[in-house]
């Protein structure tokens, strides 16, 4: 697996886990989205278990060999996760500031999956 491929990997792994532990925890910031947004908190814990296990999913897919379609299968699912994240935002009509790190880290989920993929 080339470096690149390992860094980016890693570092959205490490942005979805902590994004999940959040909402997992029910920390205020994640009480306060789930509300503004209309999720139920339980809901919302949810997503949060499907981000840990996305970040982690990535880890995998990036370090181990053998389980490179690992991180194909967790990209999807994060790509799955920021497109219904984006339609939330616009849903509730949120600026573009707030709803652009949804896109953004799909994207970039994206080509990490692909970058697993082609490295694996």
């Amino acid at each position: 697996m080339n470096i690149a491929t390992i860094v980016l990997a890693l570092l959205l792994a490490v942005a979805f886990a902590a994004s999940g532990v959040v909402k997992i925890l029910t920390l205020p910031p994640a009480k306060a989205d789930a509300d503004r947004f209309g999720i139920s908190h339980n809901a919302y814990k949810g997503i949060g278990v499907l981000e840990f296990l996305g970040g982690a999913g990535l880890a995998i897919g990036a370090l181990v060999a053998d389980f490179w379609w690992v991180g194909v299968a967790a990209a999807a699912g994060i790509v799955a996760l920021t497109i219904g994240a984006l339609l939330t935002h616009l849903r509730v009509k949120d600026p573009a500031g707030k709803a652009a790190g949804a896109p953004l880290f799909g994207v970039l989920t994206a080509v990490a999956g692909v970058l697993i993929y082609l490295n694996a």
